[in-house]
């Protein structure tokens, strides 16, 4: 029996705990829910809303409602370059309504804009501009202003970096949100070709330039297209020049015409005309530019664009005029057509003071026989020294035009 009182006594205890715990929850419940909301703001405002007086529900429906127009406000964003400009809401911004009414909150008595920004939002901003902002760079240059020779460093490639571009526009935003310019990120590469690669040219070493008549079109056309080929060409030190191998083959599909051509001292039509003028050109270019000649061969009869001795011609397959960069920086070519004017010009490192010129000797040996050698004359320091270059002979058909 004495043991059934206790049985029941310590079951009676138990009830009354757990009955004192939940009265005890439901007491702290009942407290929480009628915790004493927040005193209304004070005098204050936010960028030019007042807020005096309001809940904190009321100033952040009043907030967002007046300063939503100020997400339309646009942003300056450049590369230094280029300026673009795009509204805050399309770069991801948006009411920081935590903070400013938190400022208000505390007292403050005049809170300005706070943003926040979208980081997602502004990387696909940025990538939509990547074509816009996207340079390809300028390439390096040999520049020639009246014999002043210079190399001109063109400009590097650049490409936004939109992952860095947005994180750190977002910082800037939420650090300063009257923020109106932005400098993007941009990436920088080196263009195709750059400064190093016309290291040493500083000087014009010859310019040289023969006539021609514009009006026959195929072989202006051949011309063209030949001098497009060796125009803008780096001759590295040591290097051999083949005016066969810089052209290519002379055939209708790259675009060459009929025009008249010697064949075996005949005047006939073939492709590629014209191209023996180019050949000629810079066959004397290179002359007075100092340059060493490997191989040469004139014509079957003399040209109307060259003294006798000073053509050079060329045959696909056949035989070539080639020349040696000897010089210990590269030559650059200049080759254009201008007016009635083939005009080629070669760079290079200025050499020691001196003059170069061409002299040639002839002998008629027959009413359409000519032997005639060539020499290259140097003068330095008042002397002249004189290089034999080639011999050449012409023997052409007594029925052709002369």
């Amino acid at each position: 029996m004495g043991a059934m009182m206790r049985l029941m006594k310590a079951k009676t205890g138990l009830a009354i705990g757990v009955v004192g715990s939940l009265l005890l929850l439901w007491v702290v419940a009942a407290w929480a829910q009628t915790e004493t909301p927040p005193p209304p703001l004070g005098a204050v405002k936010v960028v030019d809303v007042d807020l005096t007086g309001l809940t904190q529900d009321e100033a952040r429906s009043k907030l967002a409602e007046a300063l939503d127009s100020r997400l339309d406000a646009m942003i300056s964003l450049t590369d230094g370059a280029k300026r673009v400009e795009l509204s805050r809401r399309a770069l991801g911004a948006a009411l920081d309504l935590d903070a400013m009414i938190e400022s208000a909150a505390a007292g403050t008595a005049w809170t300005p804009l706070k943003l926040t920004v979208d980081v997602e939002v502004a990387k696909a901003a940025f990538e939509e501009l990547t074509d816009t902002f996207a340079f390809p760079g300028l390439d390096a240059k040999v520049v020639d202003q009246g014999g002043r020779v210079y190399v001109d460093p063109g400009q590097m490639r650049r490409n936004i970096v939109v992952p860095t571009s947005a994180a750190r526009f977002a910082a800037q935003v939420a650090e300063d949100a009257a923020t109106t310019s932005f400098h993007i990120t941009v990436a920088k590469n080196p263009q195709n070709v750059t400064a190093d690669v016309f290291a040493g040219i500083n000087a014009r070493l010859a310019r040289f330039s023969t006539s021609f008549n514009p009006r026959v079109i195929g072989r202006t056309e051949n011309m063209k297209l030949a001098a497009a080929t060796i125009d803008g060409l780096l001759i590295p030190p040591g290097a051999v020049f083949s005016l066969n191998e810089a052209v290519g083959p002379r055939t209708a599909a790259r675009g060459f015409r009929e025009a008249i051509i010697f064949v075996d001292g005949k005047e006939e039509k073939g492709l590629g005309g014209g191209v023996s003028q180019i050949t000629g050109t810079l066959f004397n270019t290179a002359l007075l530019a100092g340059l060493k000649i490997v191989t040469y061969r004139t014509h079957s009869k003399p040209v109307v664009y060259l003294p006798v001795g000073r053509d050079a011609t060329v045959a696909w397959g056949q035989f070539d005029m080639k020349f040696e960069n000897n010089t210990a920086t590269p030559i650059f070519i200049r080759y254009v057509l201008s007016g009635t004017q083939l005009v080629c010009t070669m760079y290079g490192a200025e050499p020691p003071e001196r003059k170069i010129s061409l002299s040639v000797t002839r002998k008629d040996i027959g009413p359409r026989r000519i032997d005639a050698s060539l020499y290259r004359l140097w003068t330095r320091d008042g002397k002249t020294t004189r290089e034999h270059i080639g011999n050449s002979r012409y023997d052409w058909k007594p029925n052709d035009p002369e």
